[in-house]
């Protein structure tokens, strides 16, 4: 199990340098936040939420980021939500702002969910999205960038000070290309993951 500390650790002893430890923190957190838009499998996360009769917008899950599907479970049965924007809810709503029913589509609008038509009852929502992991703030912090994706993370980082604080600009090529090395396998795991149904295809 790797944490925040044991990659600053590892990033000052590839760089033979004991003076970098508050640039490697930085540079690792700059990596992750470079990194939080890429599909990996570990980010992938389902949630379940209740509407609620006359109810139209709901709170998202803490950990959003940003939505594959949404199903609504009537009687039984799972119904898929269709994805509209905004503007098409909003018109849609003017026309017609007292029509409640069966859910059938949703917008995502300042990180709340809305519903279309304004759900009549009670009813199951599930939410597949991806998720933002845990913060890493301290030493001791760790989630799946410091575990699966910790060569992906570590070898950009690397590069980062490499090239923005020591300026030795051949390592920090050096360190590019593990990086995207390290990408290119973390991709292939997800896509392997996903044909073979152990996470959710998009």
């Amino acid at each position: 199990m790797s944490d925040l500390g044991t990659m600053e650790n590892r990033i000052a002893d590839e760089l033979n340098r004991t003076d970098m430890t508050s640039h490697a923190r930085t540079a690792i957190l700059t990596a992750v936040k470079h990194f939080e838009g890429e599909r990996f499998w570990f980010s992938e996360e389902r949630a379940t939420a209740s509407t609620v009769a006359s109810q139209e917008w709901y709170d998202l899950p803490t950990d959003f980021r940003g939505i594959d599907s949404i199903t609504v479970t009537i009687n039984n049965n799972a119904y898929p939500l269709i994805e509209r924007t905004y503007n098409e809810l909003e018109d849609w709503n003017i026309s017609s702002s007292t029509y409640t029913g069966y859910p059938t589509d949703f917008a995502i609008y300042n990180d709340q969910l809305r519903l279309y038509p304004i759900p009549n009852g009670a009813y199951t929502l599930t939410i597949s999205y991806i998720k933002n992991l845990s913060s890493l703030a301290t030493a001791t912090d760790t989630n799946a960038w410091m575990v699966e994706a910790e060569e992906l993370i570590r070898s950009r980082a690397e590069s980062d000070v490499c090239m923005r604080v020591i300026r030795d600009f051949e390592r920090a090529q050096g360190f590019k290309l593990l990086e995207q090395e390290a990408l290119k396998r973390l991709l292939r795991e997800s896509n392997r993951r996903t044909s073979t149904g152990f996470t959710r295809r998009r």
